[in-house]
């Protein structure tokens, strides 16, 4: 999905692609494909190998160098059984790492342990003019992998956090075992997240627009039941086709409701709304 960036603002993008890329290119490109600038992407430069310990296993090993290995990035480890193998990071204590997903194998010790991240950083020469759909096109013999952006004057507020979700799933199934599941509760959070701000990305003024937070909770939760339904979590008293149905409609008439409601934009930036910058704006209230 495409990253929200505030006008004249830079931003640092993360790449991970499948293999190590050596010396790659960036560009960023504006919608009509006309190049913005050319920043120079940065490998991670971790190199270092497993050592030999008692203690190692598939999923937590001692390296010879924990310098620069941090939690959360993605690694290359190369080894003789299974060949190469891309794991995350999920922390790291002195010398030991451990992994979010096992590796095939216990690695053997000597194994290879490389940064894949290329990190390439833009700066404000490409976020000047608000807009949907610029690209940061990172670029090594043949094999291009892209990020889209939006230049928006306020930044994107999720209304659903793992609080909200566990309140509610607490409020309909009080025993069940999500309720307890701290990642769980994030991914459900943030794919109603997702899921909502797709929908409003459709409305044309996204990027002038001001979405406050407040006003979104409603659609939030909205979004937030249509994930939860398509994993059965449905009130007892509902019909699961009529359930699912219904969620959807009132999801598409609250983003309605929000994109007419939605405050005014400033295109030229001078804190003052001309006529032309109100026309087909309104305020209003919207009752159920």
């Amino acid at each position: 999905m495409s990253v929200d960036i505030v006008k004249s603002q830079g931003h640092t993008f993360i790449f991970r692609p499948a293999t190590i890329l050596s010396s790659p290119t960036a560009k960023v490109l504006d919608t009509k494909g006309s190049t913005l600038e050319s920043p120079t992407p940065t490998v991670d430069s971790v190199s270092t190998t497993v050592a030999a310990s008692a203690s190692n296993s598939a999923s937590s090993f001692v390296v010879s160098s924990a310098a620069g290995i941090a939690r959360g990035k993605v690694y290359q480890i190369t080894d003789p059984t299974f060949g190469a193998a891309l794991s995350e990071v999920s922390s790291v204590d002195g010398t030991t790492v451990t992994l979010v997903e096992p590796l095939p194998t216990i690695p053997d010790a000597t194994s290879t342990f490389l940064g894949i991240e290329v990190t390439v950083v833009i700066t404000s020469t490409s976020t000047g003019t608000l807009g949907m759909g610029s690209r940061v096109v990172l670029a090594k013999d043949g094999l291009e992998l892209v990020e889209v952006f939006n230049v928006v004057r306020h930044p994107w507020q999720a209304p659903l956090d793992a609080r909200k979700v566990r309140h509610y799933i607490a409020q309909w199934w009080a025993s069940d075992p999500l309720i307890g599941d701290e990642e769980a509760m994030e991914n459900i959070a943030d794919a109603g997240n997702k899921m909502l701000r797709g929908r409003l990305l459709e409305v044309a003024r996204y990027p002038h627009l001001v979405w406050d937070a407040d006003a979104l909770e409603e659609a939030g939760q909205l979004a937030m039941m249509i994930h939860l339904a398509e994993h059965n979590r449905i009130p007892g008293n509902a019909d699961p086709i009529e359930y699912r149905r219904s969620l959807r409609f009132d999801l598409r008439d609250r983003v309605g409701g929000l994109a007419k409601s939605a405050h005014p934009y400033d295109d030229d930036d001078d804190d003052a709304l001309d006529a032309t910058e109100q026309e087909g704006t309104f305020e209003g209230v919207l009752y159920r």
